[in-house]
């Protein structure tokens, strides 16, 4: 979870109160406004959220989910407590940082005629960034995790049928092993992706139901292009995926979830490129693995 609130943002801190709205307080130093961040947010002050960063603000940083809510609130508590530290920050803003992961608030402290503020502005823009960064890195370590997951997988027969193939699925039709994932009926019997599945949610999704994961959606290929080792070919012989293998990531919401789309083969090299506004459009329609030159190597 740390990992979480530190790179995505922690989501919500703060406790919503059904009080009237009131204007963004502002304050003499930077230091008064840390500290009525960190004793409102200790003490619970309810609409502490409103009246310090404004509703703007404070929205930002809301879930909708209040036990989520609660838990973050907590975890910034902790933090806060070990360690909170004022850095300067690009045109003579401030930047507070809370805890020994040195976790920097997502809204920097700005001068404005009235005194020190929290910037809703920039903090917007600064929590996008470490939404796209985040499920960017995500969906980079889900492209190294699926082609382990083919390599398992071919390892054996998975449907008896006397080949051993690589999955056209992420998630098993019910009662097969067709799939990179199935739920387990007991110890032994453990799916390739099954250290995945949990934090991906595998197990609550049937068939080809579509959903993202961390802002990226995923799908298998069954061919490459020129560009591909090999040249062009199909991985299907007679319906059965022995020849290869390759995967494509794209984002749910280009630039707010994500930027790049990802490829990757059975090499298990991952190739990344920004598709621009119609990424939806080209990741969900995208026929063949083709790295050509305008794709870069994930370093």
């Amino acid at each position: 979870m740390a990992m979480k609130i530190g790179v995505i943002l922690a989501t919500t801190l703060f406790i919503a109160a059904a009080i009237p709205a009131r204007a963004q307080q502002a304050y003499p130093t930077p230091e008064l406004a840390v500290k009525d961040l960190v004793d409102s947010a200790k003490a619970k002050t309810p609409g502490f959220g409103d009246r310090i960063l404004g509703k703007a603000g404070a929205d930002l940083l809301r879930s909708g989910d209040g036990d989520e809510d609660a838990e973050n609130l907590k975890e910034f508590n902790e933090a806060a407590a070990a360690l909170t530290a004022i850095d300067d920050g690009p045109n003579g803003a401030k930047i507070l940082r809370v805890g020994k992961n040195n976790w920097t608030f997502p809204l920097p402290l700005v001068k404005s005629d009235a005194g020190w503020r929290f910037d809703t502005a920039k903090g917007k823009e600064e929590m996008t960034n470490r939404r796209v960064g985040y499920n960017e890195l995500n969906a980079i370590e889900a492209c190294k995790a699926y082609v382990a997951a083919q390599d398992e997988y071919f390892k054996l027969d998975r449907d008896g049928n006397g080949l051993r193939e690589f999955a056209r699925r992420f998630v098993s039709t019910p009662g097969t092993h067709d799939g990179l994932y199935w739920p387990p009926e007991n110890q032994a019997d453990i799916s390739p992706l099954d250290a995945f599945a949990e934090d991906a949610n595998l197990g609550g999704r049937t068939g080809e139901q579509r959903e993202p994961y961390d802002g990226y959606y995923f799908r298998i290929l069954t061919a490459q292009g020129p560009a591909a080792p090999g040249g062009a070919f199909s991985y299907l012989l007679n319906g059965h995926m022995i020849a290869g293998h390759a995967m494509v990531a794209w984002p749910e919401k280009y630039g707010d979830t994500g930027v790049e789309t990802f490829i990757c083969g059975a090499n298990g090299v991952v190739y990344q490129k920004d598709l621009g506004p119609n990424t939806a459009a080209l990741g969900s329609s995208m026929a063949q693995y083709n790295p050509d030159g305008t794709w870069k190597v994930v370093e």
